[in-house]
């Protein structure tokens, strides 16, 4: 769990550059965080079905999050709003169902292992990442409130990763040891 949890500070804590012709480069590269927890899905795979099931889509997502930055990196992108809403909202919305599934995965093991990894406060923890969905389409709409958006974002990501922090310590203590 400890590969799953380095990779989500690389997914969710993802800052980027402006470039002159529009497009952005991603200076913390999500696809870092997808091979993380790739790795760490492949370490947990005979532990229940959500994880195995899991791998396949997050080697997906790393590939595409490797293509998007070679080209984003290149100079070789520039999107308007319109096209942001279909590239980033179509990986963002697997993003959150490989992350619902891993949180599926730690409650079923809290289950059989018969340990608390408070799952219940992590799975609070990624409703709030759902409601950066609507925050960030309206930000598209109202670029002013876009300082406003980022310091919200920050904050539900940190929520999130100090709560996949926590399961992972308390896995690490009550299972492993």
């Amino acid at each position: 769990m400890k590969h799953m949890t380095i990779g989500m500070f690389f997914l969710l804590f993802n800052f980027y550059i402006g470039r002159d012709n529009g497009g952005v480069v991603h200076l913390i590269p999500s696809f870092v965080g997808y091979a993380f927890i790739f790795r760490g899905l492949n370490q947990l795979h005979d532990e229940n079905n959500f994880f195995a099931r899991m791998i396949p889509w997050s080697g997906g997502m790393f590939i595409w999050h490797i293509l998007f930055w070679i080209v984003s990196f290149s100079g070789g992108m520039y999107v308007d709003n319109a096209l942001v809403i279909v590239i980033e909202l179509v990986p963002t919305i697997i993003q959150l169902y490989i992350l619902w599934q891993i949180i599926n995965g730690i409650q079923d093991m809290e289950h059989r292992h018969g340990n608390d990894y408070e799952s219940i406060l992590l799975r609070k923890a990624w409703y709030g990442l759902l409601a950066f969905i609507p925050m960030w389409l309206f930000s598209l709409t109202a670029p002013q409130l876009g300082l406003l958006f980022f310091i919200a974002m920050l904050a539900i990501s940190a929520v999130f990763l100090y709560r996949f922090c926590i399961t992972n310590r308390l896995y690490r203590e009550r299972y492993l040891s």
